[in-house]
């Protein structure tokens, strides 16, 4: 075998072929000598089991000076009817159900949220354990968060550096003045749970000037700049259309009300003298001398 074993490979590989295809040809031979050992035996052995009652099992015969061997294995008949009819009486017993599996499923839950630090609400999409306060307070801490990873992460470390790779390479190729260029960031706006309350906070919030009306829009995910300058412009085309909106606070308080001054004809916000009664007095000499 170890001398087989040292043969180069390609030697190897023939003799494995050439034996394979032997172990065919053997096998086609043993089932030819088979058939012809049957067709030769296969009467004779069928009387000689006739004759001693049996219908499968082993006889033996001579044939000369040889014994010959005959086998029939027993075949197994099956009753389909009353094979049916123990199918029908087997019964599997139900596995009765765990109870508190679905406390399991959302402790889990739980902890995988707990884990990305993101609410199992926003999670799962399963808000039957929550009211309107409790998602809201949630949702501003989890916002807080993200606004902490945008601003602290994201912006100065992905945005700026390709704003400030973009810039460069639009003043290597001559298209701007300078590499360095300006550039304000606003991140998307989050989706109010209350949008009336929140836009009463915000106005609030601008009324006592805690908050100014750019930061407002800003946090809307918009450019400041580019939302008075529309706000600009739809105003002067109402004005040019002689339309007046209830949205309009030129024009409409608060409350629905007409204002009792137009900014946009009234002259006594344009006008300093016109508040000023030393000049109403000296265009009005009686009201002068009713003044005195």
């Amino acid at each position: 075998m170890q001398d087989i074993a040292q043969l180069p490979v390609e030697l190897l590989a023939i003799l494995q072929r050439d034996v394979d295809e032997r172990i065919k040809r053997d096998k086609a031979a043993k089932a030819r000598l088979n058939g012809a050992l049957t067709v030769r035996y296969a009467t004779r052995a069928a009387e000689e089991r006739q004759a001693t009652g049996k219908d499968t099992g082993t006889i033996r015969f001579d044939d000369g000076d040889f014994t010959v061997v005959a086998d029939l294995p027993k075949r197994v008949d099956w009753d389909q009817d009353r094979l049916a009819a123990m199918v029908e009486r087997i019964r599997f017993n139900q596995p009765s159900a765990t109870g508190g599996y679905g406390e399991y499923k959302r402790a889990s839950l739980h902890t995988i949220s707990a884990g990305f630090r993101v609410p199992y609400e926003l999670l799962t999409g399963d808000l039957s354990q929550v009211n309107y306060s409790s998602i809201r307070a949630g949702l501003v801490e989890f916002r807080r968060q993200i606004d902490a990873v945008q601003w602290q992460l994201f912006i100065p470390m992905f945005c700026a550096p390709v704003w400030r790779w973009f810039t460069e390479a639009a003043w290597a190729a001559g298209q701007i003045p300078s590499p360095t260029v300006p550039v304000e960031w606003s991140p998307p706006k989050f989706e109010a749970v209350d949008p009336q309350k929140d836009a009463m906070a915000n106005l609030l919030s601008i009324r006592s000037g805690t908050m100014t009306l750019a930061e407002v829009i800003a946090k809307q995910g918009r450019n400041p700049d580019a939302v008075l300058a529309e706000i600009a412009a739809t105003n002067a085309k109402l004005d040019a259309l002689g339309l007046v909106l209830d949205s309009d606070p030129r024009r409409v308080t608060k409350t629905g009300s007409a204002q009792t001054s137009d900014p946009a004809t009234d002259p006594a916000d344009g006008d300093p003298a016109a508040n000023d009664p030393s000049a109403d007095a000296e265009t009005n000499p009686a009201q002068a001398d009713q003044q005195d």
